[in-house]
């Protein structure tokens, strides 16, 4: 093709035909730039169908990261209030007077465990950080993802840790440990009854846990609104 192009610039010359050599060399450099242009279409095109392939990826690790995030904080919930319900039971036993029997000792053992946190998941998220922000096109979805990781989870995450180490949940352990047979069989009842400051520790574990699930609920919210985000994109694309 280049000889042939070659062929015909040395003819024009050959034939001293200069207007006709100028307007075919205006059209073999339009054919150039056409090219050009054509060759960095097609660059683009598969530079952007690769950009598309990895925002997908990141997108599929973020959709798992808040899916195990959700489940976590579901369990998490339905954990806390069943924890709450057996600190109920044994406050109302202590309130009431109620005489001792059997079916307390489960309330018992369950009013000593020590606090857990919610296992969150990060993964999805330095996936989408290493890869750049930018990888996905949505701004709005960004935005809310990076406020949820950066900000929410965190924040949530601090609040837990504080629980954990909450005096609460250490005194009642301590008494119990001292006072009850295999954390869960009081040595003698009628002291628990009347021990107005074991009574008060199980309130206040519970107005703890109360206000920490209703963090979770919330966040739990959140996570489902970002995580239907998500799978809306993908079904856009």
């Amino acid at each position: 093709m280049i000889k042939f192009f070659r062929k015909i610039r040395q003819q024009l010359l050959t034939e001293n035909k200069l207007s006709k050599y100028l307007l075919y060399a205006i059209g073999e450099i339009v054919l150039v730039v056409i090219g050009i242009l054509i060759a960095l279409s097609i660059n683009n095109w598969n530079e952007w169908r690769k950009d598309r392939i990895m925002e997908r990826e990141v997108l599929g690790q973020l959709s798992e990261s808040l899916t195990k995030n959700c489940e976590a904080l579901e369990e998490t919930i339905k954990a806390v209030k069943e924890l709450n319900s057996s600190r109920a039971i044994i406050t109302s036993a202590i309130v009431d007077k109620t005489p001792y029997s059997d079916s307390l000792e489960y309330h018992f053992f369950v009013a000593s465990l020590d606090f857990r946190n919610t296992t969150l998941s990060y993964s999805g998220y330095e996936i989408f950080k290493n890869e750049g922000f930018s990888v996905l096109t949505s701004a709005k979805l960004r935005v809310a993802i990076v406020n949820l990781f950066e900000s929410e989870l965190k924040h949530f995450e601090t609040n837990e840790s504080e629980a954990i180490r909450d005096v609460y949940i250490e005194e009642v352990a301590k008494y119990m440990i001292h006072n009850f047979s295999n954390r869960r069989i009081p040595n003698d009842y009628a002291s628990v009854q009347s021990n107005q400051s074991f009574l008060e520790n199980l309130k206040a574990i519970s107005e703890r846990e109360d206000w920490l699930n209703g963090q979770r609920s919330r966040l739990l919210e959140k996570c489902r609104r970002v995580l239907q985000f998500i799978k809306e994109e993908l079904e856009e694309e």
